[in-house]
């Protein structure tokens, strides 16, 4: 297979945004560049995350689209990777702000590291154009006269890492344990992943958090708004199983060193409600570096009892160990 970089840009896009991205991918072609645009490349049928895969290298350059829609359910899996492969293959990346978008999103803050263009008022501005067109090709259009180039390589920031990390296993938790994912719903914006599952006779949740640099303080709060949304889920949707309490499982990604206290506090974390509104949630914590999980050490213990085993935690101790080991940072 011809790997060599076949396309100038590949677009990254919400498909709310597609009329938008389309226009801007017409203006390029006019200008001699050869963009990447998923209408043009996926044939029918195709896994879409398989054809971006094989997608990134053939592409010198990404270019982030961000619309007032914000990302897509499957354009934040597509980001994650995205941003993942180009730290590898040191892909220089483009966050572009679509009409009436001021700035970058708070849950994208890692790409407030790269200089963005903006359209800040309409698509047809040359200006804005001519920008984009300097961080794709690296050559400055005699119009431009900024000294900074959009958009640059990105380095293997421990944001990057863990945006890489959780992504894969987030990917393989909706089809290895078929997740119902709901990270794209702004009330979770908390946490970088979030999902449950209903089964017979339980509910379990799953949430993961890059918790470099979180205090105590922080890490509570992470805590009880979790236990909140496991109650409120479960009766929205209507999941309530049948004689179980649901099963929650906060973990916290550390990239960095975790001192030993902290793992000793976040192990703590165990909460309980009452049976009227029956959830448990234990906390782990989840080490890159060392590749090791701190498992909670709180007895979970209720009437009728309640008993959260470290091997039963959804996903699991051992699958989850199973993923860090393999796991190439």
């Amino acid at each position: 297979m011809n790997t060599r970089p076949q396309f100038d840009v590949f677009l990254a896009h919400n498909s709310l945004d597609k009329n938008q991205v389309k226009a801007i991918h017409e203006k390029l072609k006019r200008r001699g560049l050869n963009s990447w645009l998923d209408d043009e490349e996926i044939p029918p049928g195709q896994p879409f995350q398989d054809v971006i895969q094989e997608a990134i290298p053939l592409v010198k350059s990404a270019a982030i689209f961000i619309g007032l829609d914000g990302l897509g359910r499957w354009q934040i899996l597509e980001l994650r990777s995205l941003i993942s492969q180009c730290v590898e293959r040191e892909i220089p990346v483009i966050p572009v702000l679509l009409p009436g978008v001021k700035q970058i999103p708070e849950e994208l803050v890692f790409l407030k590291e790269f200089r963005w263009v903006s359209f800040s008022q309409r698509i047809d501005d040359d200006h804005t154009l001519d920008l984009l067109q300097w961080g794709i090709t690296f050559k400055k259009p005699e119009r431009v006269v900024e000294n900074e180039r959009p958009g640059r390589i990105p380095t293997k920031s421990a944001d990057v890492k863990q945006i890489r990390f959780i992504s894969e296993l987030q990917t393989r938790l909706i089809i290895d344990k078929q997740v119902h994912d709901l990270t794209r719903d702004e009330e979770f914006a908390e946490f970088d992943f979030i999902g449950f599952k209903q089964t017979s006779l339980t509910l379990d949740f799953v949430a993961f958090k890059k918790a470099d640099g979180l205090n105590e303080r922080q890490i509570v709060q992470l805590c009880d708004k979790f236990f909140e949304i496991t109650q409120m889920v479960s009766y929205d949707f209507r999941l309530r199983p049948l004689a179980r309490m649901p099963n929650s499982l906060l973990g916290l990604i550390f990239e960095d060193e975790c001192p030993n206290y902290l793992i000793d506090f976040i192990k703590k974390q165990t909460k309980i409600s009452n049976w009227g509104k029956s959830a448990v949630l234990v906390t782990w914590v989840i080490h890159l570096k060392q590749k090791q999980i701190y498992t909670h050490n709180n007895p979970v213990s209720l009437l009728p009892p309640v008993v959260i085993l470290e091997g039963s935690v959804f996903p699991g101790l051992d699958y989850l160990k199973s993923f860090l080991s393999a796991y190439r940072s």
